[in-house]
């Protein structure tokens, strides 16, 4: 039978040529409304972080507290762990970044034990458990956890890390201003893709992640060679296969579907939509995630005029698949100090500022100790923290070697949301920039009294809030630490009993609508 098999294909290769797989049309090209279709799609997904719920709290290496978290994000169940900045204030503001991980067998919660250089110390770092894969909490929790949901690598996952980091941005002191996400090999294609798809991500630094399902050199003729005579897939063609190739060849999607469920995955197509400053590492020898996906996306960059240092490329000779003894995660460093809490120079004491309704302004507070080679301040006010207008100018060149307190009344606040940073230029022409700290009159909305209390206290809600049920109230003490959380019934005024909590000054934050008010309460 092998020798008439033989003979038969000698005599007709032809048609053996033409029974072999053909997924040209798979794997072209988008075309510019596909790749609009996809956008649109993308615009309609929730990334709301529902039924956000703290399992447990305990420290990683070097004191850093940590939750293990839950909440539900397509209807289903997803966790996460939270690592708190080094002595976390409430009052406090703090960048965010979100860490992705690689591989597709969950991942280990120590894993952000990664994060120990200094920038990284004044970071909300959080850490997602892909759908139906298991986060492993370690010594935090007592057991595991397996987060629900149909796999859904690279797409479904993207949706899990959005939806964590609303949930993260509702932790008092999060700043919606400063958020970063990092991540490789499958984690750096969830970046990739979380960067082109959500405005809130202010940088990204990738490592090793797949960019292209469609048209990547080579990828059409290995999937029609699977498709034929089997062999083995790296983890991106892995997907490719898994997600498009194979469901359009059983017919379970259409070649339109398909071509959508790949698109959707390529984040090379998106590259307008990524933010800047963007930063890309890969080893040149990597057989799992070739560097022709970060070669060719660094490409389009160079297309769209695009160069350091709002975009670059590192390549490591001899590297694989780890970028470990390479300079890679220095310069992650480095790249995430520019909005960490360190990035300053100028010598903060404090920064605050205070809606004062009554009086119709927002009071903004800060001490320095002002250097030797200190010129001016210049106090900036943006209503979306991108946008800045100067503000206040203040001449420092009689104040050098002294700690100065300066308080300035802002009369002309937006309604709304206020962002303040301070801007230091020294007698040099150097710049420096302070953290951003973020001022809401309009969600000023919780009232107590009587204030200082000797335990009882009634939470006054605005009319607009009175309807919205539940409200949340968390009380911290001066450490950060949570005394007390309460669940509220929506009422206009509910009294609650502080009575059991020492003498102090308190910091009150109300939750509703997925946004948190504060309030300082003093009981004596």
């Amino acid at each position: 039978m092998k020798n008439l098999f033989l003979l038969f294909s000698t005599l007709f290769p032809i048609l053996f040529l033409q029974a072999q797989t053909d997924l040209s049309s798979l794997h072209a090209p988008p075309t510019q409304a596909e790749i609009d279709a996809v956008k649109a799609e993308w615009a309609t997904r929730d990334h709301a972080a529902y039924n956000w719920t703290v399992l447990h709290t305990g420290t990683l290496l070097e004191g850093f507290v940590t939750e293990i978290v839950s909440h539900e994000v397509g209807g289903n169940l997803h966790y996460a762990a939270v690592r708190y900045p080094e002595n976390y204030d409430p009052m406090g503001s703090y960048p965010v970044l979100i860490f992705n991980h690689g591989g597709a067998s969950g991942v280990n919660v120590a894993s952000l034990n990664a994060f120990r250089e200094p920038c990284f110390r004044s970071f909300f770092i959080a850490l997602p458990s892909f759908r139906s894969e298991e986060l492993r909490t370690g010594n935090l929790a007592p057991i595991d956890y397996t987060s629900e949901g149909t796999p859904s690598e690279m797409d479904g996952d993207t949706d899990d890390a959005l939806a964590l980091l609303s949930g993260v941005l509702a932790i008092p002191g999060a700043d919606p201003t400063r958020v970063g996400v990092t991540g490789g090999s499958r984690g750096g294609g969830v970046s990739h893709l979380m960067a082109a798809k959500d405005d809130r991500i202010e940088r990204a630094c990738i490592y090793y992640g797949a960019t292209d399902h469609m048209t990547l050199p080579g990828l059409q003729a290995k999937m029609e060679d699977y498709v034929d005579n089997g062999g083995g897939l790296n983890p991106p063609q892995a997907a490719t296969y898994t997600y498009g190739v194979q469901p359009y060849l059983d017919n379970t999607l259409t070649l339109a579907e398909a071509r959508l469920e790949l698109l959707r995955r390529s984040a090379i197509y998106f590259v307008d939509e990524l933010p800047l400053p963007y930063q890309i590492h890969h080893g040149d020898s990597d057989a799992v995630v070739t560097p022709n996906n970060s070669q060719l996306i660094a490409a389009e960059f160079a297309n769209l005029g695009i160069t350091s240092p709002q975009f670059d490329y590192y390549e490591y000779p001899g590297a694989g698949h780890s970028l470990g003894g390479t300079n890679a995660d220095n310069l992650r460093e480095t790249f995430f100090c520019a909005i960490s809490n360190l990035v300053l120079a100028i010598d903060l004491v404090e920064f605050q500022g205070t809606c004062e309704e009554k009086l119709q302004q927002i009071s903004i507070e800060w001490i320095a100790i002002i250097g030797q080679s200190s010129n001016h301040f210049e106090l900036q006010r943006s209503n979306n923290g991108r946008d800045w207008i100067t503000i206040e100018f203040l001449d420092l060149s009689q104040s050098v070697n002294q700690l100065k307190h300066f308080i300035f009344n802002d009369l002309h606040f937006h309604n709304g949301k206020n962002y303040y940073r301070l801007k230091e230029t020294d007698n040099e022409g150097q710049v420096q920039l302070t953290r951003i700290i973020n001022v809401d009159c309009a969600s000023n909305r919780l009232f107590l009294s009587p204030n200082p209390s000797s335990g009882l206290v009634t939470i006054q809600l605005d009319e607009s809030l009175s309807s919205i049920n539940p409200e949340q109230v968390r009380i911290y003490n001066l450490a950060g630490q949570l005394v007390m959380e309460k669940k509220l019934k929506g009422v206009e005024r509910e009294t609650i009993d502080l009575s059991l909590l020492v003498k102090g000054t308190y910091t009150c934050h109300f939750f509703t609508n997925n946004i948190w008010q504060t309030t300082r309460i003093v009981l004596f």
